[in-house]
């Protein structure tokens, strides 16, 4: 069941369209990636998800209605700089009738039991994330609106943060997360939308993605079996980059082109299939797009 539907969503600043009739849907418990490049739209469509920018037109429905239960994190979060992650997370809490227990329990969900006690301007980038999306989820909403979660985590702090929001899904709760680390957001995602001039151009699920296969081919004699797969048309979309050949295609058969080297004189060191990763999905489908309008 789509837990948010977004229909028709169009916004413009005078004769600038930022969204073009966009349209958007997220079931309970799915994480969904919203991609662009810099400018494409995606912050202006969190903030009219979450009322901070007031849409020209369409519709927005949580769960069937007009709104509900949200929490977003989008820029930078903000927060009293004299004050520790407990006393501003109590300001918020004390807003929304949140009891101090859980505060605590958001303190140790979001990995600042040990600085609990220390001040927000003495906070690091991600300890100011980590509190950011604490923050967030103060009330329990059952949908996560969050803009670059993972912006200056090191390693660790994006391993509990990913596990973090995989246990949100888990539990029932609805995300929609945009974000430049394309590989951190092709771990977590069950769908991705790209937008890309104004409008939604590609929904898909992340499977489907990891479906675009090659096959990669490792041999000093790459120039030679460059000139046999040439001369037998296997394919037009190879690539060759030093000693290693990369074939793309979803029905390539593998056995044959390894007869067939063999049976002509070539030899091969190495030979496996590789999948699209979400970044060369991306590039890809955006440069298609850019071929279409020149």
């Amino acid at each position: 069941m789509n837990y948010l539907q977004i229909t028709n969503l169009t916004k413009s600043y005078g004769e600038t369209i930022i969204l073009d009739n966009v349209n958007l849907s997220i079931d309970s418990g799915e994480i969904v990636g919203l991609l662009g490049r810099n400018g494409a739209g995606k912050s202006t469509l969190m903030k009219c998800i979450v009322g901070l920018v007031r849409k020209d037109y369409g519709k927005i429905k949580f769960n069937g209605v007009v709104s509900n239960k949200f929490g977003y994190l989008i820029e930078y979060p903000a927060f009293y700089p004299n004050l520790s992650a407990y006393d501003n997370l109590k300001i918020f809490a004390s807003i929304l009738n949140v009891c101090d227990k859980r505060i605590k329990d958001i303190i140790d969900i979001v990995g600042l039991t040990k600085h609990g006690d220390k001040i927000f301007a003495n906070y690091s980038l991600g300890m100011k994330q980590r509190l950011g999306l604490g923050r967030v989820l103060l009330t329990d909403p059952d949908l996560l609106i969050l803009d670059e979660p993972f912006n200056g985590l090191d390693p660790s702090g994006v391993i509990e943060i990913r596990g973090l929001l995989k246990e949100l899904a888990k539990s029932g709760k609805s995300i929609l997360i945009s974000s430049h680390n394309l590989p951190e957001i092709e771990r977590i995602v069950d769908q991705i939308n790209l937008i890309h001039n104004t409008k939604i151009v590609k929904s898909v699920n992340i499977n489907e993605v990891h479906k675009e296969k090659r096959l990669v081919i490792k041999s000093k004699d790459s120039e030679k079996i460059m000139g046999i797969l040439k001369k037998h048309k296997l394919s037009q979309n190879y690539l060759l980059d030093e000693n290693t050949i990369r074939i793309e295609g979803n029905d390539i058969n593998s056995e044959m082109i390894i007869q067939l080297i063999y049976s002509n004189g070539g030899r091969i060191s190495e030979i496996y299939f590789e999948k699209t990763t979400l970044e060369e999905y991306f590039e890809e489908i955006v440069g298609d797009i850019y071929e279409e309008i020149k």
